[in-house]
C-alpha cells in the first residue's frame, strides 16, 4: 500500500509546503524559501510570515520500494541562524517531529 500526501492534504487546516529533508539544518529547522512566496501543493501561492502554522512534505519510500511521504508540521520563523543568507524563511517543527504518512494515518485519524 502506497502512502501519500493526497490521504492528508484535505485532514490538516494548513498550508502543505514541499521542504526538501536533506536541507535539515538542526533537529527541529529545515530551510523553507528564499523568498516571501511559496507555492502549496496544489500550486497556489502561500505568502509566508513568522508564525504561519503549515505542514512541510516530501516524497518518500520505505525499505520495500513503497510511497510512504514524510511530513513535518510546524510554524515558519524568519532565518536569524547567521547561516544560509540565500534562505529567507525557515520552518520550525514542532514537538512531533518528522513522520511518516503510514504513522500520521495509524495515529491521528
Amino acid at each position: 500500500m502506497s502512502y501519500t500526501v493526497d490521504q492528508i492534504v484535505h485532514k490538516i487546516d494548513k498550508p502543505f509546503l514541499y521542504v526538501d529533508y536533506n536541507e535539515l539544518i538542526e533537529e527541529d529547522i529545515i530551510m523553507l524559501s528564499k523568498t516571501d512566496i511559496k507555492n502549496d501543493y496544489f500550486g497556489a501561492p502561500v505568502s509566508l510570515y513568522e508564525g504561519l502554522e503549515v505542514v512541510g512534505f516530501q516524497k518518500d519510500e520505505d525499505i520495500d520500494g513503497r510511497r510512504d511521504d514524510i511530513i513535518v508540521e510546524g510554524v515558519c520563523i524568519q532565518n536569524k541562524t547567521g547561516y544560509f543568507s540565500h534562505v529567507k524563511w525557515m520552518l520550525k517543527i514542532n514537538d512531533k517531529g518528522i513522520r511518516y504518512i503510514s504513522d500520521f494515518l495509524e495515529n491521528e485519524c
